[in-house]
């Protein structure tokens, strides 16, 4: 988190629940609160390990994360930022 107020700290979740809603909950609508919660758990799984990402260049999260885990480094795309190269995590 950058600092009280900015925009760039709540993008990727305002992006993550506008992706949820259009693609899961408005499509299946729920019975009640149960069938919502298994909903929602399964994409959020589907998001993370099936479903691939614009911004990391059509690859799936998981996958992008765990190259970057192997070799110490992510890349610079994933947080939104310009740029093709790559950021250390140290």
């Amino acid at each position: 988190m950058d600092g009280k107020g900015r925009w760039i700290d709540n993008v990727f979740i305002e992006r993550f629940w506008r992706s949820i809603k259009y693609e899961k909950i408005y499509l299946e609508p729920s019975e009640d609160g149960n069938e919502l919660y298994g909903k929602i758990k399964w994409y959020m799984e589907f998001y993370n390990a099936r479903r691939p990402h614009q911004s990391l260049e059509y690859n799936i999260p998981e996958q992008v994360y765990g190259r970057a885990a192997c070799m110490d480094i992510l890349p610079v795309g994933v947080w939104g930022l310009p740029g093709s190269g790559t950021m250390p995590l140290k």
